[in-house]
């Protein structure tokens, strides 16, 4: 039996739209790094694909209409209903909390029995981010 070594993985979230949801992630320090149009590359329509990247973190955003172009197999299923949950590590949660300020909280601030301090909104495509920072003290 082969063992299969990944070299990356990548995290794409089915969203209806795509441009509502960046100023969500531009205010925690993400930016659009790659995008295409739903009427492809050439083309001046609402976004179908975005990578969103800070440093060497990365996922992508693809449209339900871009992703049923694609796929047709998905063709009416409503893929936005994707149970994505994302779980990110910061340096600073008072920064975010700060850069969110206007987004609702829906998992209020806590201190966690793992070390980390959490916080929890929903994009505005609905999926679930928590970000943590972990206590780096010695104990």
């Amino acid at each position: 039996m082969s063992t299969v070594t990944t070299t990356s993985l990548h995290v794409n979230i089915p969203v209806a739209e795509i441009e509502p949801s960046l100023p969500f992630w531009e205010a925690v320090g993400f930016t659009v790094t790659d995008s295409v149009p739903v009427d492809g590359p050439d083309g001046s329509g609402p976004l179908g694909f975005a990578i969103v990247s800070n440093g060497s973190h990365h996922f992508m955003l693809q449209s339900v209409a871009s992703i049923e172009d694609d796929l047709e197999i998905f063709g009416g299923k409503d893929l936005t209903a994707s149970p994505v949950l994302l779980y990110l590590t910061v340096e600073d949660i008072d920064a975010v909390a700060n850069a969110l300020a206007d987004y609702p909280v829906v998992l209020p601030r806590r201190d966690t029995f793992y070390g980390a301090t959490e916080i929890g909104y929903f994009a505005p495509d609905g999926t679930q981010v928590t970000f943590a920072q972990f206590n780096t003290q010695d104990t």
